[in-house]
């Protein structure tokens, strides 16, 4: 099985390390194939490419508000373009779940630290 994880930071470029997704990412190699792609330094079309030749099992997400749309199209193109299952977590899904899952279609949400 082979796990994505996305930071959709498009619109809110920094260069600090996304460290909750790091930590994940440590934890979820140890049973399954995974990557980080991180908008920061790429763009979204790009990683929209690299999700589509990776075809991943399952996608998780890290959300912020300000990119809580960027999140939704890439939530959306992976599940109907790829069958991915996909997990959104972060700051935006944690305060608001409910439009957050019909939003994006994703399978799931994760609130608060999980």
């Amino acid at each position: 099985m082979e796990v994505c994880l996305v930071v959709p930071r498009f619109h809110y470029p920094t260069m600090d390390l996304p460290l909750g997704v790091a930590y994940l990412a440590a934890a979820i190699r140890q049973k399954y194939k995974t990557t980080v792609l991180d908008g920061t330094v790429t763009s979204f079309r790009d990683l929209v490419l690299e999700l589509e030749n990776r075809k991943p099992d399952v996608v998780g997400i890290s959300t912020l508000t300000i990119d809580a749309e960027s999140a939704a199209q890439i939530s959306r193109f992976c599940k109907k373009k790829l069958g991915s299952r996909v997990v959104l977590g972060g700051p935006h899904p944690t305060i608001l779940p409910e439009p957050t899952l019909k939003e994006s279609l994703a399978d799931f949400v994760v609130v608060g630290e999980g």
